[in-house]
């Protein structure tokens, strides 16, 4: 599970308490989309995480472990309650990453890749969530729900 979580945080670049916190019910396989709700949001407004077929892929193999308990990352010792955000540091560290990356360091990274590779900066921002939804893209995201 600690694999699959860290490939899915370097191809979602989402904040570990999304990550780790996620649930099943808001993975939209179909529309290949991942929607968290704004409560769960450090901007406190929903968000859209569009799922490349990489991603897909690892929450596949995830749903075969953990698709009964509800949560995409369940703990190990008590189910009901999320994986440890320490998880990610920890597996980083056994790799030989301890003081260079952490999981938020994926949304660094990205940041500065699709800044290199010419993506628009607002459009960089908005999947990092870092920017409010504008208006036009809220009136596209509804109508492709």
């Amino acid at each position: 599970m600690t694999r699959l979580a860290l490939k899915l945080i370097a191809l979602t670049f989402v904040r570990t308490s999304e990550l780790i916190e996620a649930k099943w019910r808001e993975i939209d396989f179909d529309a290949r989309r991942w929607n968290i709700a704004a409560e769960r949001m450090k901007m406190k407004t929903p968000h859209v995480v569009p799922l490349s077929k990489q991603a897909i892929e690892v929450l596949v193999l995830l749903k075969k472990l953990t698709g009964e308990s509800g949560s995409l990352f369940p703990g190990d010792r008590d189910p009901a309650k999320p994986m440890s955000n320490n998880t990610i540091l920890k597996a980083l560290e056994r790799m030989g990453y301890k003081g260079e990356m952490t999981g938020h360091g994926f949304r660094g990274l990205a940041s500065t890749l699709l800044h290199e590779w010419g993506f628009p900066h607002e459009h960089i921002e908005l999947q990092l969530s870092h920017a409010r939804v504008a208006p036009s893209v809220q009136r596209i995201t509804m109508l492709c729900t």
